[in-house]
């Protein structure tokens, strides 16, 4: 005669010969079927019943049958409510079916019956589903309060970056980034922080805190072969008027990347050079740039020196 499986489960859904077939596996169908054995006698404490709805779950999901692992990991929760294990698989099989609301009530659980090791790294899951749920200014505050508490981790400081960006907090995401950038040894890592840190500032037209950021980024970054720092310390320099300055800085930095890279220094600096009437300093920008494509290239681009293309001007 065959013998249902689980308990509080439908009972036309899961046989154990289906299950046997399904896994391959004769040693989980025999713990399966010890399971079922001891389930159905009801023998045993709540700390036992719940070990073997964990166990049956297991089994379940190696069937390939969820909702039946569901079922057992919430009987496991229902007969044990301070199970730390029992609320962890309930968790993650809601997570696995993608209920995140779900999941974070038995990750409260997991939380607060947890150690305080385990209650940080819970901490840290819990603000990632926040976010995943949609409701990043709870995960902003989460992640506020666990880096109060442990202000070195790099991790949190990184998340709350990423959290900071989303809700576009240019305040606050300005000294994160500078935070996160000063506990990483990883000189690309400070460098790309630096650069987002100036990058925010330089948006809200604070040129000169963002150029100490990009220079930092430069300082930092020298390892690592980062453009970019030295890229935005130019452009900066641009828009300030230092058209020399910055054009050497940025020709320098093309040069030990690309000839694309010198030409887009070159028509930049020519731009700049031709907007303050200086069109025959703009077309020696671009003859300084070895390697750069050729002028009429440039020019039909739209590039430099707009006041050359209709004849208004005669350089």
């Amino acid at each position: 005669k065959r013998r249902r499986l689980a308990l509080n489960v439908q009972p036309s859904r899961i046989y154990l010969p289906e299950l046997v077939e399904a896994t391959s596996d004769p040693e989980a169908a025999f713990r399966l079927d010890l399971c079922e054995e001891e389930l159905l006698q009801g023998q045993g404490g709540p700390a036992r019943q719940a070990a073997l709805h964990l166990e049956a779950g297991g089994c379940c999901e190696l069937a390939g049958d969820a909702d039946a692992a569901q079922e057992h990991y919430r009987q496991a929760t229902q007969v044990a409510p301070a199970s730390v294990p029992a609320h962890r698989r309930l968790r993650r099989a809601l997570l696995s079916a993608g209920r995140v609301d779900d999941a974070l009530a038995h990750l409260e659980v997991e939380i607060e019956h947890g150690s305080v090791q385990e209650r940080f790294v819970y901490g840290r899951l819990k603000a990632d589903l926040l976010v995943r749920a949609g409701r990043r200014e709870a995960a902003h505050e989460l992640l506020e309060e666990l880096l109060a508490r442990h202000p070195d981790d790099l991790r949190t400081q990184l998340a709350l970056v990423e959290v900071s960006y989303a809700l576009e907090l240019g305040d606050k995401l300005a000294a994160q980034l500078d935070r996160a950038a000063s506990h990483t040894d990883e000189s690309w890592l400070a460098g790309a922080l630096l650069v987002l840190r100036g990058r925010v500032l330089e948006l809200a037209q604070q040129d000169a805190p963002a150029a100490q950021a990009f220079a930092a980024a430069a300082a930092v970054a020298v390892g690592a072969n980062l453009r970019a720092p030295v890229w935005a310390l130019a452009r900066l320099g641009l828009r300030q008027g230092n058209v020399a300055e910055a054009q050497d800085m940025a020709l320098g930095v093309a040069k030990a990347g690309s000839p694309e890279l010198m030409a887009v220094a070159a028509r930049r600096a020519a731009l700049q050079l031709d907007a303050r009437e200086e069109s025959r300093a703009a077309l020696a920008a671009i003859d300084r740039a070895e390697g750069a494509p050729a002028r009429g290239t440039a020019a039909a681009e739209g590039s430099i020196v707009p006041g050359t293309l209709d004849g208004s001007r005669t350089p």
